[in-house]
């Protein structure tokens, strides 16, 4: 597993390379990613009927019959090469959890893919890359970090665990106290402008650092057609908006980071030539709070060398960072961006020991 990238943004292969790959949260989209050299490979955890670990995201499992697959473009979400809108009725889904896993991979068999064991998964990635694990479930917590440290010898520099459900993060909190703990809530806009429900969220026991997002064009702050007029609006929002979380965090002794945020390209062009001077202004603006009122910052998202062969991703595409489903390289970062040097100067500013 290659090291050499420390201060570098990391590149993450969400259920794997689920965008090349078949089929998301298999063997071969591990390879696929270990192949790519990605940083860390991001999979879910279930249990099954008959006590087996497996890698799969969804609570239900469903036959072919019962999902209404449709061309491209589907703007809801998108599933390894195959777009589709699934009719996902849980009186036509099969519960994971109910199923033995010879069941599950006969159903997914139907399919033309199988589903992985934490243990295939385990075997294959040890050495290679780091785990982002997604526990979906409470109730086998220990099991997944016996398996993970005591069986497969994985330090605990080569693995994270997250979770939705709040007992399995206190849970995991309990095996190992160093084991950093965020809700990754997008603060005041993620909670529908509910400010105590933004607290009740960040007040969860054992939460380590706060987060927020920050999207200018997403939340009104900047118009597609009018970027350069409005990026003093966008700004000045921003700056609102940090100070707002940053109290708040100051009032639960948190720290707070800034977890994901991003600026379209000038002209709200995806062109990868297009220029990204009010990108390039804005991120400044979001990099000048860290170390005060932001003890940490994440631009979304890394393009890196990828070369964007058309708006919206199609088959045999670079994955740019951007979903499939949007524009490709609209908020990302080419490696022949200003941005990255904007990138380059926040990194050389901060206290790296």
């Amino acid at each position: 597993m290659k090291n050499n990238r420390k201060h570098l943004p990391k590149i993450i292969a969400h259920r794997g390379a689920s965008a090349l790959a078949e089929h998301e949260n298999t063997l071969e989209s591990f390879e696929i990613a270990i192949d790519l050299d990605c940083d860390m490979a991001e999979f879910d955890i279930r249990k099954t009927g008959d006590g087996r670990l497996i890698v799969f995201h969804d609570t239900f499992i469903y036959k072919e019959e019962h999902m209404r697959f449709v061309p491209k473009p589907v703007t809801t979400f998108t599933k390894s090469k195959r777009y589709y809108a699934a009719k996902k009725s849980p009186y036509k889904g099969k519960r994971i959890s109910k199923l033995t896993y010879e069941r599950i991979n006969r159903i997914a068999g139907g399919q033309g893919y199988r589903v992985p064991s934490l243990d295939e998964v385990l075997t294959l990635c040890k050495g290679k890359i780091f785990l982002d694990v997604e526990i979906k479930e409470s109730g086998f917590e220990d099991e997944v970090v016996d398996a993970i440290v005591n069986e497969y010898g994985y330090s605990y520099d080569e693995f994270s665990i997250k979770s939705f459900k709040p007992e399995v993060s206190k849970r995991i909190k309990e095996i190992d106290p160093n084991h950093l703990l965020s809700t990754g809530n997008e603060g005041l806009m993620g909670c529908e402008n509910d400010l105590s429900l933004v607290e009740r969220v960040n007040s969860i026991p054992g939460v380590d650092y706060m987060t927020i997002h920050i999207w200018p064009y997403n939340w009104g702050w900047a118009r597609a057609e009018a970027l350069e007029e409005d990026l003093d609006n966008a700004r000045d929002k921003t700056t609102a908006y940090i100070g707002l979380h940053s109290a708040l965090a100051r009032k639960y002794g948190l720290p707070l980071v800034a977890e994901e945020f991003g600026f379209p390209r000038d002209g709200f062009a995806t062109a990868m030539d297009a220029p990204t001077t009010c990108r390039d202004a804005y991120y400044s603006h979001v990099f000048s709070f860290v170390g005060d009122q932001l003890q940490g910052a994440n631009f979304w998202g890394w393009s890196g060398f990828a070369v964007s062969a058309s708006a919206q991703w199609e088959r045999g595409d670079d994955y740019t960072g951007d979903p499939a489903q949007e524009a490709q390289g609209l908020n990302g970062v080419y490696i022949g961006d200003s941005t990255v040097e904007v990138v380059k100067t926040a990194i050389n500013n901060l206290n790296i020991h």
